[in-house]
């Protein structure tokens, strides 16, 4: 069984990068991208992840702002804090199953074994 992970950022590179990145691994699917907080809000309610991969500064609400509303509205997947807000590493801390990787350190190719740890080994 495939890993399902949702991809959100306002950079709609960087979404190509991810959804590529992930897309190779035989154990990992994109089931959904969306490009602000807002609409990352409304995707992770209709389409079901996984791991939510999220950017922190984006127009409309922030990856904070949308990983709390997400959480609100009783979606426990994880979520990896993927930005280069390295600042953001120590807003986490209270937020429940969220793990952060900075892109300028970690970079993209440390997206998918993030992604598999926070799932728990799923698509092995």
């Amino acid at each position: 069984m495939k890993i399902r992970v949702l991809l959100v950022d306002d950079d709609q590179a960087v979404l190509v990068t991810l959804a590529r990145t992930l897309s190779v691994k035989r154990d990992i699917e994109v089931v959904g991208e969306a490009l602000d907080g807002a609409d990352a809000v409304e995707l992770a309610t209709s389409v079901p992840a996984d791991v939510i991969v999220m950017d922190e500064r984006m127009p409309t609400m922030t990856g904070l702002e949308a990983t709390r509303r997400i959480r609100e509205a009783g979606i426990t997947a994880p979520i990896l804090m993927f930005t280069a807000d390295d600042a953001v590493e120590d807003r986490i801390i209270d937020l429940t199953n969220v793990r952060f990787l900075s892109k300028g350190r970690a970079g993209f190719r440390a997206v998918p074994d993030a992604v598999r740890e926070l799932a728990g080994g799923k698509g092995r």
